[in-house]
């Protein structure tokens, strides 16, 4: 009985070893992967869509980029990857039906690019605007319409739903929406100031906890009704 509880530790104490090696293996396939974009030293929070905060986005974006180790500051709907199944049945070009799939929606701003790294394969980012004006899609999309060359996308009609025609302006390289496990989606990134409800905020490494605490500051004075990090 003693020679098997003890061989019965062992292979235990082994699972346990063998089991911690999967996982900091698999934490170094997470941390290593290309996303697509750079979260590295993106600060991000929480805010409500009422009138009145929406009212108060342009205030402040503005203070915060006041703070001296803010480098940009965007307003979107949600980050990069997130639980987001926003969707919509699209047209592109001249086709005069619906696509046979639909479309991943992320709302942003003019700064989203830049605030994360999106790096773009035709074309240019988003300009400033409060509505939907025009739109930048990702490879996935154009791959599923059987669109080889990226620079062919670029001018062509778009609509989203039963929304008004507007151009693509820009292809992004594929980046991840959600998990890892899943494939990418054929997306649309798109400006529309109403559906920001998140802030993304790039930072410089130096003295984080000052500058995190600078950002709260300035959340509670522009927007004091609201809890800062709140759901």
């Amino acid at each position: 009985m003693r020679k098997s509880l003890v061989v019965f530790q062992f292979l235990i104490a082994q699972a346990l070893v063998i089991g911690a090696i999967v996982i900091i293996q698999q934490l170094d396939y997470v941390r290593s992967r290309d996303l697509g974009y750079d979260k590295s030293l993106v600060y991000t929070f929480p805010m409500n869509t009422d009138s009145a905060t929406i009212a108060r986005q342009g205030i402040l974006k503005e203070r915060l980029l006041q703070i001296p180790s803010v480098e940009s500051v965007s307003l979107c709907s949600d980050q990069p990857s997130s639980d987001n199944t926003w969707s919509s049945n699209f047209r592109y070009g001249t086709h005069s039906e619906d696509e046979p799939f639909n479309i991943s929606l992320k709302y942003c701003d003019a700064d989203h690019q830049k605030t994360y790294g999106f790096r773009l394969k035709a074309g240019r980012w988003l300009e400033p605007s409060d509505t939907i004006r025009e739109v930048v899609v990702n490879e996935t999309m154009l791959r599923k319409l059987g669109v080889a060359n990226v620079e062919e996308a670029i001018g062509q009609p778009f609509r989203i739903g039963g929304k008004r025609m507007m151009n693509i302006v820009g292809v992004v390289e594929d980046f991840h929406t959600h998990s890892l496990r899943e494939e990418h989606e054929p997306t649309l990134l798109t400006t529309r100031k109403r559906f920001y409800s998140q802030t993304g905020i790039k930072i410089r490494p130096d003295n984080v906890q000052a500058t995190t605490a600078s950002i709260q500051r300035v959340f509670d004075e522009v927007l004091p009704e609201q809890v800062f990090g709140g759901p």
